[in-house]
């Protein structure tokens, strides 16, 4: 089946203006519908054929209806906290940012069917090395 044919795919992307997510939205455009997520007043950038959305994910509220509006079919969560120094500064903020329970909840009630990708870090769940992982 070529790509004209495939069905679009709704893909909301969190944290959108993130170094990963800018290149990931560029991409995802050219096959799938894409909406991306900010914290801004106003968009901080514009792409042609996508979407932008406000959204705090501290607030419980805000997922739910960022959820709802986009019924996406995949969430690719790209939102972290991910300067070292702001980590060991704010560990909780850290631990509430990298593993964002709210919006696994949010998820669960509102897309229970949308495929979650995660993106992560060692700030928050330890890597191992490959010596350590197999004693």
């Amino acid at each position: 089946m070529s790509s004209a044919c495939a069905p679009r795919i709704r893909i909301l992307v969190l944290g959108g203006t993130s170094y990963v997510a800018q290149f990931l939205i560029e991409e995802l455009r050219k096959l799938h519908d894409v909406t991306y997520t900010h914290r801004r007043a106003a968009p901080p950038f514009a792409v042609d054929g996508v979407e932008s959305a406000w959204l705090d994910l501290d607030d419980d509220d805000a997922i739910a209806e960022a959820l709802s509006a986009s019924a996406p079919d995949v969430v690719v969560n790209c939102a972290a906290m991910s300067s070292p120094a702001a980590c060991d500064r704010d560990e909780a903020a850290a631990t509430a940012a990298n593993c964002p329970l709210g919006l696994l909840e949010g998820l669960h009630a509102n897309c229970p069917d949308a495929l979650f990708v995660h993106f992560s870090t060692d700030l928050v769940l330890p890597s191992q090395d490959v010596d350590d992982a197999a004693a």
